[in-house]
């Protein structure tokens, strides 16, 4: 979901073209991450190291590494 709300905020910088989009779609774009971040600190405490290896499989927001496998 975070993920979708990133690739969102790069569209609306790429719709409306000011400064003020860029600044506020950069702004956003690093609370997004920090909010998945966050999500991955509360899921290895709910599931412990069977989150931690699931997370060596999937990628979190590298699309590169993922299509080079």
């Amino acid at each position: 979901m975070t993920l979708g709300m990133a690739i969102w905020s790069i569209a609306l910088m790429l719709v409306f073209q000011s400064i003020l989009a860029v600044l506020l779609g950069i702004v956003s774009l690093f609370c997004f991450w920090i909010s998945a971040k966050k999500e991955s600190e509360y899921n290895i405490k709910k599931f412990g190291d069977s989150y931690k290896e699931y997370m060596k499989k999937v990628s979190m927001w590298n699309f590169f590494k993922r299509l080079k496998k």
